[in-house]
């Protein structure tokens, strides 16, 4: 019988319901070929005779009368079928009364599932091969046997050309199927086996075989040995694929990332596999010896629970595991259950604790960045608020400042000035830190000449000793290079907050900035600077918190202005160059501040060869439009321009649309506030310069405008601005750009 060859089956019920149950189990069955259904089972004789006979028969034997059983065991000796006995539930004695009338297995009728009945099935399958296989050597007589000359070492059969055509059909070789079945008995009698049955094979041919032996080559006088002999390779095909089959299970069962387990329906387990373990949190032994259950927690695991115990579906549901330590785990489970006679379940439990830390993190980076957006959003707003009216005050103090004014009320005047200039300080490191934090802030990358920057911080920092009897001193190491390459107004800002605070904090004594050359590597050196005092010095158990922001120390003999910032800020700056800052400090003897940074070596200026001077003449404008809503802010533009430019006519628009209506050709310059009602600046810059006359779309426009975060990304060349000066503007500066605008054009 080949390996693919399809075999009958005999279904004999008188119940059509559980034959046509028996039917759609067996349809689709691999090897299964014609099912044919027999209600009455005293024709079963009739329908051997009539078909070809089948290979497996289901009988049912009903309530087990006598005449069945007569039947059942007429079949077990007349036919080579494999007969499953079928019947609803019986006593343990009646059952035995139907193994005994032939029946080779049991099937229990309303109790069964698909797989127990397939599983006896292909059993039978297999039984069957070896029942068909026995059923020929009968049939063909002399080919049954053979017969092994001790004397001589040949093996005789009844017919050698026919049964070595059955047995070893795809042998290239015959002649190796008989040195191997010759070796095989000639072993088997020098050890003198008491075996019945013995195997032996050809594994690169894929070939096996069953030789049975007849116990009589044990007597004295026996000159031979004799027996039967079987081909069972598709047999040993067959268990080949169920052991990998099962070997693949078990591969997967130990080596899951997922833990997998068995367990009663109550929790008492009964295998785990090495992931399962590291899960629970337990050795095998503790494991299995306490119920499995009991590691389950919370509301949504205690749900999962009563699903298991109602045999109903869980898949991918989300649980708690509480491991031994009590440490908790996020886990994800599902189950599969046994057949319905067993209380059995698997279940498969994959840990998704770092998964959802992970999507924690997440969730807290996205509502930190729209924090950090509305915070954006918040500061922007407030600085916007805030410079629009100081910019009335600064400019209206500077003009009055240039008034004839008695001693008395200049001095309150110099006051105004002084305390809006330190609210203007204020704002600007509230607006510094926030862009610090958001990552925003750009470092150049240029030339600048380090020994020139030091000593002009020595000289600003001059006016602020004047009253103290306090000195400042510098030292330049000698071998530090003159050009370094670097963000120069960053490297500025930080020396000046350190400098300053060591200038605020010391009434006597020094303040000394020391800048040292550590080390060099090709082009790039590393530097470090100190800035130490005499002053009040920092408690070691607040010099950690000094670099936060507003963080201040408070002092009973004495409050100290400043926002709290400017280490903060200092410590960001240099942090976000690949520097590091710190602090070593005695109370009542002085600090000194450290920080280090890596630059690179500058080049020199080169020399420029100059060209005789040729007489310029500086065009001044003769007409100016303000676009500003803010009344207050009109008055101080309209009054400091008229004072520069006394014959200047100066057009006043309270919004972007208003603007529009006025622009025309002879306009020198606008000065274009950006956040208006109706149309803000931005809308009305982009729409001059879409006016098809290229004279009016190529007019210079300089944002005047409270919004200090304009100088970050590409606000001003993205809405095609000529410059910007922020609100509140020093005069001086806001002519200097108006006549460098405005002679640019006329170049």
């Amino acid at each position: 019988m080949t390996a693919n060859k399809q075999v009958n089956v005999l279904i004999v019920d008188d119940i059509a319901a559980d034959a046509r149950l028996f039917q759609l189990v067996l349809a689709d069955t691999e090897g299964i070929g014609e099912i044919t259904v027999e209600p009455d089972y005293r024709q079963v004789m009739t329908h051997f005779e009539q078909k070809d006979t089948p290979a497996i028969v289901l009988f049912d034997v009903g309530a087990c009368e006598s005449a069945k059983l007569e039947k059942l065991h007429e079949l077990s000796r007349d036919i080579d079928a494999y007969l499953i006995a079928t019947s609803a539930d019986s006593p343990k004695e009646t059952v035995l009364e139907i193994f005994k009338a032939g029946a080779q297995d049991y099937l229990t009728k309303g109790h069964f599932s698909s797989d127990e009945l397939l599983l006896k099935v292909k059993v039978g399958l297999l039984k069957y091969k070896e029942i068909e296989q026995l059923a020929w050597v009968k049939r063909t007589g002399d080919f049954e046997t053979w017969r092994y000359d001790k004397a001589s070492k040949e093996i005789y059969f009844s017919n050698k050309k026919n049964i070595l055509q059955f047995l070893a059909d795809d042998l290239e070789n015959k002649d190796l199927f008989l040195e191997e079945m010759r070796e095989v008995l000639e072993n088997f009698i020098t050890v003198k086996s008491s075996k019945k049955t013995i195997a032996f094979s050809l594994p690169e041919k894929e070939k096996y075989f069953l030789l049975n032996i007849d116990p009589s080559y044990k007597q004295e006088n026996s000159t031979d040995v004799k027996g039967i002999i079987q081909d069972i390779s598709d047999r040993k095909k067959l268990e080949k694929q169920m052991d990998q089959s099962h070997q693949k299970y078990i591969d997967i069962f130990a080596n899951s990332s997922d833990g997998i387990y068995l367990s009663s329906l109550m929790g008492h387990p009964k295998e785990c596999n090495k992931s399962g373990l590291e899960i629970f949190g337990f050795t095998e032994e503790d494991l299995l010896q306490s119920n499995i259950h009991r590691f389950f927690d919370g509301d949504k695991s205690n749900e999962v629970l009563v699903d298991i115990a109602s045999r109903k579906p869980v898949k991918n549901r989300e649980i708690e595991i509480i491991q031994e330590g009590g440490a908790r785990r996020n886990c994800l489970i599902s189950v599969v259950y046994f057949s319905d006679k067993t209380d059995v379940y698997t279940g498969i439990i994959r840990d998704i604790t770092e998964r959802k830390i992970a999507e924690k993190i997440q969730r807290t980076r996205v509502l930190e960045k729209e924090s950090n957006q509305l915070k954006e959003e918040f500061i922007a707003g407030i600085s916007h608020e805030m410079r629009t009216p100081m910019n009335a005050v600064v400019g209206l103090s500077n003009l009055l400042l240039d008034t004839d004014l008695d001693d008395e009320q200049r001095g309150y005047l110099k006051s105004i000035h002084y305390s809006s200039e330190q609210l203007l300080g204020i704002l600007n490191d509230i607006l510094d830190i926030s862009s610090l934090q958001n990552g925003k802030t750009i470092f150049e990358h240029k030339d600048f000449d380090v020994h020139d920057m030091l000593n002009n911080l020595i000289h600003n920092l001059s006016y602020k000793v004047m009253d103290k009897e306090v000195r400042l001193e510098l030292a330049i190491d000698p071998e530090l290079p003159k050009i370094l390459k670097g963000d120069k107004l960053r490297i500025n800002q930080i020396l000046f907050n350190l400098a300053g605070n060591a200038v605020k904090f010391t009434d006597k004594g020094y303040v000394k900035i020391a800048c040292n050359l550590m080390g060099q590597s090709g082009d790039s050196i590393l530097i470090k600077f100190a800035i130490s005092d005499t002053g009040i010095g920092i408690p070691q158990e607040k010099q950690d918190a000094i670099f936060e922001s507003f963080t201040r120390i408070q002092y009973k003999q004495r409050n100290y202005e400043g926002t709290g910032l400017g280490l903060a800020i200092s410590k960001n700056l240099i942090e976000q160059q690949g520097g590091k800052i710190w602090v070593k400090s005695t109370p009542g003897k002085g600090s000194t501040f450290f920080f280090d940074m890596v630059l690179e070596i500058g080049s020199e200026p080169k020399i420029i060869e100059k060209k005789p001077e040729v007489n310029t003449i500086i065009v001044n404008p003769k007409r100016i439009l303000i676009v500003e809503d803010n009344k207050m802010n009109q008055l101080v533009a309209r009054k400091l321009l008229a004072k520069r430019w006394p014959e200047m006519e100066i057009l006043l628009a309270n919004n972007g649309q208003e603007a529009l209506d006025l622009i025309d050709k002879d306009i020198d310059i606008v000065l274009m506030d950006l956040h208006m009602p109706v149309m803000d600046g931005y809308e009305a810059t982009l729409a001059i310069r879409a006016n098809p006359d290229s004279d009016i779309s190529s007019l210079p426009i300089l944002a005047m405008t409270a919004d200090a975060q304009i100088q970050e990304g590409d606000k001003v060349k993205k809405n095609q601005l000529d410059g910007f000066i922020v609100k509140p503007f020093d005069p001086g500066l806001l002519y200097e750009k108006i006549l460098l605008h405005l002679n640019q054009t006329e170049a």
